[in-house]
C-alpha cells in the first residue's frame, strides 16, 4: 500500500450538492434525436421531392417541440435526467402511435 491514502469520503457529494452538480452538467441530446428520427427517415425516402429548406423545417419544428416539452417537465420533475428520460418515452410513445408492424 502507498503512504497516500486516499477517502472514499472525498470522492462523494456533498448533501448540498445536486447529482448533476457531482458529476458536472451533461447535456441530454437523446429527446431531440428521438424527435427529429421519423422526420429524418420521411425524408430520406422522400430526397428528390423535398427541398432542404422543407427537410430543414421540419427537423427545426421537431426539436423545438422536443425543447419545449423538456422544458416544461424540466419544470416539474426538477431533475434533467429523469425529465429527459420521461420526455424520451412519451415522445416514443406519441410518434410511434398508429405505426404498424408489417
Amino acid at each position: 500500500m502507498s503512504d497516500q491514502a486516499v477517502s472514499v469520503v472525498e470522492f462523494l457529494p456533498t448533501s448540498s450538492t445536486t447529482p448533476g452538480e457531482a458529476r458536472g452538467w451533461r447535456p441530454t441530446l437523446h429527446p431531440y434525436a428521438l424527435a427529429v428520427c421519423p422526420v429524418l427517415t420521411i425524408w430520406a425516402g422522400s430526397i428528390r421531392e423535398v427541398t432542404l429548406g422543407e427537410g430543414l423545417a421540419a427537423v427545426l419544428f421537431m426539436s423545438s417541440i422536443a425543447a419545449v416539452v423538456l422544458w416544461l417537465f424540466r419544470l416539474v420533475i426538477r431533475h434533467d435526467q429523469r425529465a429527459a428520460l420521461a420526455v424520451t418515452f412519451v415522445l416514443t410513445m406519441v410518434l410511434s402511435y398508429g405505426s404498424t408492424c408489417s
